[in-house]
């Protein structure tokens, strides 16, 4: 079993769906901070496709409900998306914390 958190007040303006996420990216990027991974213009960053995170994190969530609440999470700014990837077909997007993310993040995290 897999136990989810999320951060209620990040919930009420973005939604449940994209609070999570928002979660799950920031556990990654703290994680490949500490490790010194996945450093791209000053920011550490996370990857994965929407279709693994519907098959191995949030395998309750459709793609399409993953996509939107990315998007969400984009539009507000609290995310920020590149392509690091090695290779020009390789498509897998990588996700980091926007300076306002990381505020939120330290906010409610206390």
């Amino acid at each position: 079993m897999t136990i989810h958190r999320h951060y209620t007040e990040i919930a009420k303006l973005v939604g449940v769906n994209a609070s999570l996420l928002l979660y799950h990216i920031a556990y990654w990027v703290d994680s490949n901070r500490s490790s010194g991974k996945n450093l791209h213009h000053g920011r550490y960053w996370m990857y994965t496709t929407v279709k693994d995170l519907a098959k191995t994190s949030f395998d309750y969530l459709t793609e399409s409900q993953i996509r939107y609440a990315l998007e969400k999470l984009r539009g507000t700014g609290l995310i920020l998306v590149g392509n690091f990837n090695k290779t020009g077909y390789d498509r897998t997007m990588w996700y980091t914390l926007s300076d306002s993310g990381e505020r939120l993040i330290r906010l409610y995290s206390k």
